[in-house]
């Protein structure tokens, strides 16, 4: 039995909340350690190079798909909009960046999860759709065709062959 396949049962053999809990673990580990490595790394490289060198190895990955598939496949019927998406999304990492290294680590947090409602604000601004209560609460009511008993306009809808067994249970309040 290799080593891989040994973690895998070890893992398995731990009982639901122990592995989810391993799971989360593992998930703030990814999310924090990025922000360490450009905390570190911005003392020595200007953050414009720590940048390209988070970009490079997305490069490298897409290449043998871009050789197979040609620049063809990057063809588009709105390449000014490509062209400021790409703008965008660099100007946004590019702050990001700087933040990460010149900003408490803490308030860079913070401020990340800001980003989904400056990105509804945004495309509200941009759209031709304009403001609203449905452009600003999600606008479930109209994915749902107006039905349903919550405040929002739907409710949970299980199918009738769901078994109560098959149903999420709430977790345990410690």
């Amino acid at each position: 039995m290799n080593a891989e396949a040994k973690v895998i049962s070890l893992f398995s053999a731990l009982p639901g909340p122990v592995r989810g809990v391993a799971r989360m673990i593992l998930a703030a580990l990814s999310y924090a350690c990025p922000y360490g490595v450009v905390r570190h790394l911005s003392q020595a490289i200007p953050v414009f190079e720590i940048v390209f060198l988070r970009s490079f190895p997305g490069l490298l990955l897409m290449l043998p798909w871009l050789a197979r598939a040609s620049l063809g496949a990057l063809q588009t019927q709105r390449m000014g909009i490509y062209w400021l998406r790409t703008g965008l999304n660099y100007f946004g990492m590019s702050c990001l960046m700087y933040g990460i290294a010149h900003l408490a680590l803490q308030d860079v947090t913070a401020l990340m999860f800001t980003v989904p409602l400056f990105t509804v604000m945004f495309v509200a601004c941009c759209s031709r759709k304009g403001w609203g209560r449905r452009s600003m609460c999600g606008s479930r009511r109209r994915r749902c065709n107006g039905r349903g008993s919550s405040p929002w306009g739907c409710s949970a809808r299980r199918s009738p062959s769901a078994s109560p067994a098959r149903w999420p249970t709430p977790m345990p309040a410690w």
